[in-house]
């Protein structure tokens, strides 16, 4: 019973959102970790950083985001399920996966910038691809060539 009353209660503060905030809310919880910053969600959600904060601002309204400091968000464990739940009914696989791409690829070019300042004479480039099988059905398969000196498998 108790369960049913929180998940009510997290389904009318997501009622009340606009489009763009319930996108950002189910969308974020896709990659099942619970804290995230400004640029990360802007990556994942693939839209101008001032709505993506303006959305996550209007999440930590609705009590569906914490902010425990400036531009850093994170669920509650209980709300994440929640989230990746209306997730997995709502939007697309291909949505679903599109978002992981997305936020592989940032944490992919932010390595990079690391070891580049790290190692700042290395020539190595770093690509980032989607690619898709022969038959162009399921998800998009993530590619990385010569990632931090390591070619691709």
């Amino acid at each position: 019973m108790e369960s049913v009353a929180v998940e009510s209660s997290f389904a009318l503060g997501y009622r009340q959102l606009d489009d763009c905030a319930r996108r950002a809310f189910r969308l974020l919880a896709v990659p099942a970790q619970s804290g995230f910053d400004v640029p990360v969600a802007t990556r994942v959600l693939a839209r101008p950083q001032a709505a993506v904060a303006q959305a996550l601002e209007r999440l930590v309204s609705a009590g569906l985001l914490e902010s425990p400091a400036p531009d850093r968000y994170r669920y509650h464990d209980l709300v994440l399920l929640f989230a990746q739940r209306l997730a997995a009914r709502t939007d697309s696989t291909v949505e679903r996966h599109a978002a992981l791409g997305r936020l592989l690829d940032h944490h992919l070019i932010t390595a990079a910038g690391a070891y580049h300042f790290l190692l700042p004479g290395h020539t190595e480039e770093v690509h980032a691809s989607t690619s898709r099988t022969s038959s162009n059905s399921g998800p998009p398969r993530r590619t990385g060539s010569a990632v931090l000196g390591t070619p691709a498998r």
